[in-house]
């Protein structure tokens, strides 16, 4: 990874090596939205399935962006995305702001 915090960057940093994202599933992501707010405008990989079950992981980008996590609220503070690479569905995530204040800090989506 090219990054110097694993799980941050853009998905040519990213190196599938177990460590970047893998701990926020379930109803967690409150540790992974606290990372992302500490960052603002910075790209995460919040968690990931297997290519299998990208269904999964378009349905949770979708949830994200919708505000139905606690965690990422209020609506329109958060950008996110599902994206595949290397047999997985990664799930990338973004504060921005409550305002969109840091939209242009890391450039655009994965």
């Amino acid at each position: 990874m090219t990054s110097t915090d694993e799980g941050w960057g853009t998905p040519s940093d990213w190196s599938p090596d177990g460590s970047t994202g893998q701990r926020a599933r379930g109803t967690a992501f409150v540790e992974e939205a606290a990372l992302l707010r500490a960052r603002p405008g910075q790209w995460r990989i919040v968690t990931t399935y297997p290519l299998a079950q990208r269904p999964t992981a378009y349905t949770i980008a979708m949830r994200v962006r919708q505000g139905l996590y606690p965690a990422f609220r209020p609506v329109g503070a958060w950008q996110c995305v599902a994206r595949t690479e290397n047999e997985e569905a990664l799930i990338w995530v973004r504060f921005v702001g409550e305002h969109g204040e840091y939209k242009e800090v890391a450039g655009d989506a994965p």
